[in-house]
C-alpha cells in the first residue's frame, strides 16, 4: 500500500507480484501495442507502395 511493488518467489524464481490496487487499476489502462497501431490517425497516402518484384531471380 505504500507504492512498493512485493515480488514472491517459489524456489528463488520470481513467480507473481503483489500490486497496490491503485497501481493495478494504472497499468490495467494502458493500451495493448496492436490497439495503439489501429487507432493511429494513419491515412492511405501515409503508406509506402509496396514492392512486388521478386526476390529472386536466375535458376534455382
Amino acid at each position: 500500500m505504500r507504492g512498493e511493488a512485493s515480488i514472491i518467489t517459489r524456489h528463488g524464481k520470481r513467480e507473481a507480484v503483489i500490486l497496490s490496487f491503485k497501481e493495478w487499476e494504472r497499468l490495467s489502462r494502458v493500451p495493448s501495442f496492436s490497439r495503439l497501431l489501429t487507432a493511429a490517425p494513419v491515412s492511405p497516402d501515409d503508406l509506402l507502395e509496396r514492392d512486388r518484384t521478386p526476390l529472386r531471380t536466375g535458376d534455382p
